[in-house]
């Protein structure tokens, strides 16, 4: 099977919603649905829903409400450290676009650096 269709399926089958997850990240740094809603300039039932729907897309419970607090479950706490990165790549992609856009000349070389090593580890 040629390497674009692997990968035509792999994104087929992405069921990561970035939304989602900076909702997550939003009400894990404040403690709060209602201290994230009132961030992220959305209602709190929207909050609520967004992370239902993450925990629904990905089967994991991430966070407990202990009162007006979440608190993290332990796969929620896995799983917070590992998206970090994801919504670290995310923005740098959106930053690099926005370069692109601005007609400045982005400076390529870290990008075929990351090119060059994934094709010589995928050989």
């Amino acid at each position: 099977m040629p390497a674009d269709m692997s990968e035509t399926d792999n994104v087929r089958r992405l069921k990561l919603n970035l939304k989602l997850w900076k909702v997550f990240h939003v009400v894990v740094a404040t403690g709060s649905f209602a201290k994230a809603a009132d961030i992220l300039h959305i209602t709190q039932p929207a909050v609520s829903y967004a992370i239902s729907q993450l925990e629904e897309s990905i089967g994991i419970t991430l966070l407990r409400v202990e009162g007006r607090r979440s608190k993290l479950t332990e796969s929620g706490k896995i799983l917070l450290e590992r998206s970090r990165g994801v919504l670290r790549e995310a923005l740098e992609l959106e930053q690099f676009a926005a370069t692109l856009r601005a007609n400045a000349q982005p400076d390529l070389a870290p990008l075929l650096e990351t090119s060059n090593k994934q094709a010589i580890s995928e050989m």
